[in-house]
């Protein structure tokens, strides 16, 4: 599991924001918090011997850490007691981040969408039209979104981002000129994959063409520059 390396940073500022005594505490607390934290990512988290440092401001992370090697089997109302307790700091985003993707894993739409906020991340925005497209929200803007999304980069998406894709081209969303589109963001990127995978559903001419193009992205032809 990879260590949340936004952990030390934070609490060197936090530690640097406190004067006298607070700070004498928080110094001395601060190999247990470390210890404790990498025993709770090793799957090892010890609440009772972890009882004294609950005042700690980094506690949340220690609990965060706790839950992320089970977040797969942490239950909605274990999760919204966390959110709620957290609300408006970091620790909260980041379990967000990893509790949205463990929902859409066992497809509790109704859930994902109910505790949803917006990201920039495209695994949680595909995650998010596949759940409105589970739950029959696939509208206009659905479309719009997915669109978006689509055009967004030139470079591989994540697996979750296939079936909206894929839903978008049954629903005539994904027109020839999109998928231009996305081949030559592709092209800039030097992605000859992505390339490839865009073109397909294009007419037979212009498949043959964009193929062409991958092609020589792939490999120049020193003839053609």
């Amino acid at each position: 599991m990879k260590r949340n390396t936004c952990l030390l940073p934070f609490a060197a500022s936090l530690l640097l924001a406190c004067t006298g005594t607070g700070a004498q505490t928080l110094d001395a607390q601060r190999p247990a918090m470390r210890m404790a934290i990498d025993n709770a990512e090793r799957g090892q988290f010890d609440a009772a011997a972890s009882a004294s440092l609950r005042s700690h401001p980094l506690y949340g992370w220690l609990e965060y850490s706790a839950l992320r090697p089970g977040i797969d089997t942490v239950d909605t109302p274990q999760a919204l007691d966390f959110l709620k307790r957290y609300q408006g700091q970091a620790v909260a985003d980041a379990f967000r981040a990893v509790w949205l993707p463990a929902l859409a894993r066992r497809q509790d739409w109704p859930a994902l969408l109910a505790n949803w906020q917006p990201s920039n991340d495209p695994g949680l925005q595909c995650a998010e039209l596949n759940a409105r497209l589970a739950t029959g929200k696939a509208d206009a803007k659905w479309t719009g979104d997915a669109q978006a999304l689509w055009r967004g980069s030139g470079k591989s998406l994540p697996d979750a981002c296939d079936p909206v894709f894929a839903a978008l081209a049954d629903r005539g969303g994904l027109t020839p000129a999109l998928r231009w589109e996305r081949i030559d963001a592709a092209a800039d990127a030097q992605q000859p994959g992505v390339m490839r995978a865009a073109a397909r559903g294009l007419p037979a001419a212009e498949l043959a063409q964009a193929n062409a193009y991958a092609a020589f992205v792939d490999k120049p032809d020193a003839r053609a520059l």
